[in-house]
């Protein structure tokens, strides 16, 4: 997705953007009192932006928009993961878990579009084509992720256009 400004896009529509802060507002509330996040995929660092009192470090594919070259340095509380793994294949998404893994976070935070006519509607609608970028559906990204983490709690949002959920190590 490089070149998407997520922020800037959503800002501009007004039901885009209550979309954007309803499951990223979800995803915030899994966080729960944990101090240091790693925001995996952070693109315009939206979750620093929201939550100024916690310690975020962000890392994304595009080095412009990371605060860290190498995340797996890092000893994070949570690993918060927004509308990113659907972008990876299943073998890099097995590599990304993995690593987690070796990071013992407490809690992986996933917010994940679900792939039915619904979304794939209000994409049409409002001009979006990313999800056509995307590799795996949602139920394939839970399958991989169930296989090194604990499903604790699972939220659809809006209609079960996107799923909101939090995690813990196996």
């Amino acid at each position: 997705m490089k070149g998407f400004n997520e922020d800037r896009y959503y800002s501009k529509n007004p039901i885009m953007n209550y979309y954007f802060n309803k499951f990223m507002n979800e995803g915030i509330k899994l966080i729960g009192n944990e101090s240091f996040i790693l925001d995996f995929g952070c693109g315009e660092s939206v979750l620093k932006k929201k939550l100024l009192d916690k310690k975020i470090v962000g890392y994304d594919i595009n080095p412009e928009l990371s605060d860290v070259k190498d995340y797996k340095k890092l000893k994070p509380d949570v690993i918060f993961c927004s509308n990113v793994f659907e972008h990876l294949t299943k073998e890099k998404l097995r590599r990304t878990l993995k690593n987690f893994i070796k990071m013992k976070p407490r809690y992986l935070v996933t917010i994940q579009p679900n792939e039915w006519l619904l979304f794939k509607l209000g994409g049409k609608l409002f001009r979006r084509k990313v999800y056509e970028e995307h590799i795996l559906q949602r139920h394939e990204v839970y399958e991989e992720v169930s296989k090194y983490f604990k499903l604790i709690t699972n939220k659809p949002i809006l209609l079960w256009t996107i799923h909101v959920a939090k995690w813990e190590i196996k």
